[in-house]
């Protein structure tokens, strides 16, 4: 135990403020067919323009579109993910392979949340 519950340092006094809360996420696979495993305001993962391309569709949207997208990804050799378009509707990933040339490459699964005003 760290102790930490019960003291003015405990972070459960503040878990719900919308600036401490996610505004989306969602965890999909990114080849073949794409699709959602699971998912909070996220209504559609597209794959868009190509290999390695998505885009995150809100169900409700963004206040603004100064939210972050944090990332992960499963796969058997390095992918690097990174948001090319941010919108209050949607925003768009892109996986590429960081072993080698770089190219965009369709990811396993990924993971991603959202965070904002």
């Amino acid at each position: 135990m760290s102790g930490i519950i019960g003291t003015s340092h405990s972070k459960s006094s503040v878990i719900g403020r919308t600036t401490d809360t996610a505004k989306a996420w969602v965890n999909f696979e990114g080849e073949g067919a794409t699709s959602i495993r699971d998912s909070f305001n996220v209504s559609t993962v597209t794959d868009a323009a190509g290999s390695g391309a998505y885009t995150l569709n809100y169900i409700t949207p963004m206040a603004n579109t100064n939210y972050v997208v944090v990332c992960t990804c499963s796969q058997p050799n390095s992918i690097g993910l990174e948001t090319s378009t941010y919108s209050t509707t949607a925003t768009g990933l892109v996986s590429r392979n960081t072993t080698s040339d770089g190219l965009r490459t369709d990811a396993s699964y990924v993971t991603c949340v959202i965070y904002g005003d």
